[in-house]
């Protein structure tokens, strides 16, 4: 599981990086552009599957059955990425 979610952060970044780099480039934006760019990236990427490693190791420990982070409390994550 350790492995698993180090992978996916790992792989988001090269991917948030490459387009990013790709984005720059091609498409002429700023820094700022491309820092964008690699944070919406790495959030369609990593989040949701951090959330379902999360939501596994919860299957197999045998924690409670509804974990913190469930979609019944996804106002929660919204406000917080507001602020």
């Amino acid at each position: 599981m350790l492995l698993g979610g180090w992978g996916i952060v790992t792989l988001g970044l090269f991917l948030a990086t490459f387009a990013g780099s790709i984005v720059e480039d091609q498409l002429l934006m700023t820094r700022d552009g491309r820092f964008i760019v690699q944070a919406v990236v790495m959030s369609l990427i990593v989040v949701p599957s951090i959330l379902y490693v999360y939501q596994r190791l919860y299957r197999v420990t045998g924690k409670p059955t509804r974990p913190v982070y469930s979609l019944k409390r996804a106002h929660h994550f919204f406000t917080a990425s507001f602020l």
